[in-house]
Formats: C-alpha cells, sequence, structure tokens
C-alpha cells in the first residue's frame, strides 16, 4: 500500500514537471527565452577592437525578428553598476539559433574617444581588475513574427 502511494505520488510529479518542461516556451514571456551572456573576451575579440562577447540565444520555438538587451558592468561585492549600456540586433534567429557579438565595452568610450585618450575622471574601471568585474546581461524587448 505504501509502495503504491509512493509509486503514484511519483508518477503525479513526473507528469506535471514533463508538462511544465514542454510548455515552459508558450508560458514564459518572450523576453525571458531570448538569453544575453556577457563576458569580456579581449582574444576573440581583439581583431575588432573590442573586449566583451555578448551572446544571445532563442530559446523560444519562435523566430525573433529583433533584440533589445541592457548590459551591465559591476564590481564584485557592491551593489551599484560601473557601466552600463544598451544593445540592438536585428539579426532574424529562428529557434535554438545562438547569435555572438564583439561590443565595446560599456563605458570604455566617450565621445568617440577611448578611455586612455579621455581624461582620467572619467574612466569608470579605473583601479578596476578585469577580475574585480561582473558583466550581466538581458533581454529588454524582443520582437517575433
Amino acid at each position: 500500500m505504501r509502495k503504491a502511494v509512493v509509486i503514484g505520488l511519483l508518477v503525479i510529479v513526473a507528469v506535471i514537471a514533463g508538462a511544465v518542461f514542454v510548455n515552459r516556451r508558450t508560458i514564459w514571456p518572450l523576453e525571458e527565452q531570448v538569453t544575453v551572456q556577457v563576458q569580456l573576451d579581449p582574444i576573440r575579440c581583439h581583431e575588432q577592437g573590442r573586449d566583451v562577447l555578448v551572446a544571445i540565444a532563442n530559446r523560444s520555438n519562435t523566430t525573433v525578428q529583433s533584440v533589445n538587451a541592457d548590459i551591465e558592468v559591476g564590481r564584485k561585492g557592491y551593489s551599484n553598476g560601473v557601466a552600463s549600456d544598451h544593445f540592438y540586433s536585428d539579426k532574424i534567429m529562428p529557434p535554438g539559433a545562438v547569435e555572438e557579438y564583439c561590443v565595446v565595452r560599456p563605458g570604455s568610450q566617450i565621445a568617440g574617444m577611448s578611455v586612455k585618450d579621455a581624461a582620467p575622471f572619467a574612466d569608470p574601471y579605473r583601479n578596476l581588475r578585469d577580475s574585480d568585474l561582473t558583466l550581466s546581461g538581458k533581454a529588454t524587448l524582443v520582437s517575433a513574427d
């Protein structure tokens, strides 16, 4: 009797988990189904003179027409960000597609000049090592067909 109850509960949990897994792409907002990962990658982005790699993945079952995303750079252990920027891509992405872009580190260009050429007080990264930084990204507006 006890064994039958346990097996019954496991079956119910498995059915619910399966239903959530199958339907998760249709019940989550599209902005949550398009992931934005951001990381420092000066090696892969070196040829373009940039040092931040942005990877956008379409985890939905819908073709995405465009993505607006916020990119933030923070300091480990602190709640305020060091710099932020917006990112836009109009690359059409079918379900499952991943697109990668190299971008300039947020806040590292001021009026078209690199931080090295700008005044020292304008450098948001002054006295910070790359290992002190955290990067994050989030889709804020996604259009689909």
